[in-house]
């Protein structure tokens, strides 16, 4: 391909990147592509020390969910403080 000013240099240089960004998608390990579990609970603050999914549930977490749209987590759930206040 033939670039005649720096604009089309630019260009060229955009769709070799985006052509790498694609490939190292297509190649990457699941573990790279899922993010980090950080959860926070629906009601109260409560969450960010829970390290896990699993941790949650067995600490009494209930209805988690994902929230990859929150700034402060990716999963929000009902924590036990807050479920048992609900259930009184």
């Amino acid at each position: 391909m033939e670039v005649d000013s720096p604009c089309d240099e630019s260009a060229v240089a955009k769709i070799v990147v985006c052509d790498l960004c694609e490939m190292a998608f297509d190649y990457a390990p699941p573990a790279m592509m899922t993010p980090v579990f950080s959860l926070t609970c629906t009601e109260c603050d409560a969450g960010m020390e829970v390290e896990t999914e699993g941790q949650a549930r067995r600490e009494g977490w209930t209805k988690i969910e994902p929230a990859f749209d929150l700034p402060m987590a990716n999963y929000c759930g009902l924590c036990p403080a807050c479920r048992a206040e609900a259930n009184d």
